[in-house]
């Protein structure tokens, strides 16, 4: 990519995000173009629920836009927005958890919250992926599926980039401590 491609990318998310604490509608358009599907792909991997995605992309959007004035400009708007998202997802996860926990012990049991897998392997690494912390989880997902660099996962999450690292380490430490024992 030549400097000058490079400072019209730099150029358009300034002018972008400018847009975003003025609440241009261009502005939110391009935004949303550039962002939706990778947002939905981040909370969609988080998460493991293709309409909960949805419903969090959306989310996503929303709360960016009641937000847009709170963007500082001082980081990547990308990042900004991730990190908003992210955020999102692990609060849905704690109170679907915290909601999960509470009917089954209204009910006295563990309920029953497999689905039939496609696959033995596939099975037993949605569940060595469910065993790890969110953030732990997050951290894999974005690393080693969708291809982020610590610097962007660490902007994302709003984490150093060596807190990336340990938590990428620490699952996959889990991840084959599970896989060896199951497989």
């Amino acid at each position: 990519m030549t400097g000058v491609a490079i400072n019209t990318v730099h150029t358009q998310a300034h002018q972008v995000g400018e847009g975003v604490r003025r609440s241009d509608p261009e502005a939110w358009r391009t935004l949303y173009h550039e962002l939706g599907e990778p947002v939905f792909r981040l909370v969609h991997r988080m998460t493991g629920d293709e309409h909960l995605a949805q419903d969090l992309t959306h989310d996503t959007f929303v709360a960016v836009a009641e937000k847009g004035r709170q963007y500082t400009g001082r980081g990547s708007l990308r990042g900004w927005v991730f990190r908003i998202a992210a955020n999102l997802a692990k609060e849905r996860l704690r109170r679907e958890k915290a909601r999960r926990l509470r009917v089954e012990e209204t009910l006295g049991r563990r309920s029953d919250r497999s689905e039939a897998p496609d696959t033995e392997l596939r099975l037993v690494l949605d569940q060595a992926l469910a065993r790890l912390s969110e953030e732990q989880r997050a951290v894999l997902l974005l690393y080693d599926v969708d291809g982020y660099t610590h610097p962007e996962i660490a902007e994302m999450l709003n984490i150093a980039e060596g807190t990336s690292k340990a938590r990428l380490s620490r699952a996959r430490a889990h991840l084959r401590d599970v896989l060896r024992h199951a497989l």
